[in-house]
C-alpha cells in the first residue's frame, strides 16, 4: 500500500512541474529549423555560419535557459566573435522583450559568489551549532518550597551535566565535519 501511495504522490507532484520549450523566429539571413526534435536558428553571413540551439529540449519554467552556439568560419582568415555582440529577445503575447546574454565570466563570478555565500552560511550554522552544544548540559529551575512551619521560599536551582555536554559537543562536531 505504501508503494502505491508513493507512486500516486510522485505522479501528482510530477504534474506540478511545468516545462517551457523554445521556438525561434528567423530574421533576414536566418533560418529557423527543427532537427531531430530540437529547434535551432541558423544565421548565414558572407564569412560565417552560426547555429544556435537550446542545450536541452525543454527547461523548467522560470529556470535560466542554456543555449549552444556553433560558429563555422567560411573565410580563409580569422573571424572575430564577441558575446557582447549577441542580441536575444523573447516574444510573449506579441510583445518583444530583450533578454540578457550572460558571458562566461559573468557566470564564473555568479558561481563564485554563490559558493562564497554558501561557505559563509555553513560557517554561521556551524558556529551556532557549536555555541548551542557548548550550552548543553546546563539547566536551571525555579521552585517554591514550603517548610513544615508554613514558610514559603522561592528557590532557583542550576546545574551542569558534563556527560550531556560532551554528547552534544560530539554530535555538533560530527555534524560540521566536511
Amino acid at each position: 500500500m505504501r508503494i502505491v501511495f508513493a507512486l500516486a504522490l510522485a505522479a501528482m507532484c510530477g504534474g506540478c512541474v511545468t516545462n517551457d520549450s523554445v521556438r525561434f523566429q528567423a530574421k533576414a539571413q536566418q533560418e529557423a529549423l527543427i532537427r531531430d526534435g530540437n529547434p535551432a536558428l541558423v544565421s548565414r553571413k558572407k564569412n560565417s555560419l552560426v547555429l544556435i540551439r537550446p542545450a536541452s529540449r525543454q527547461f523548467a519554467s522560470g529556470a535560466r535557459p542554456i543555449y549552444v552556439v556553433g560558429i563555422y568560419n567560411l573565410s580563409p582568415g580569422p573571424v572575430e566573435f564577441r558575446v557582447a555582440d549577441i542580441g536575444a529577445a523573447q516574444v510573449v503575447n506579441g510583445q518583444s522583450a530583450a533578454l540578457r546574454v550572460i558571458t562566461y565570466e559573468q557566470l564564473v563570478t555568479e558561481e563564485r559568489n554563490r559558493q562564497i555565500m554558501s561557505a559563509v552560511l555553513v560557517g554561521v550554522a556551524a558556529g551556532a551549532n557549536a555555541y548551542s552544544a557548548s550550552q548543553a548540559g546546563r539547566y536551571g529551575a525555579n521552585s517554591t518550597v514550603t517548610t513544615p512551619r508554613g514558610g514559603t521560599y522561592e528557590v532557583h536551582t542550576t546545574g551542569y551535566s558534563p556527560a550531556a555536554n560532551a554528547i552534544a559537543r560530539s554530535n555538533a562536531a560530527a555534524q560540521t565535519k566536511p
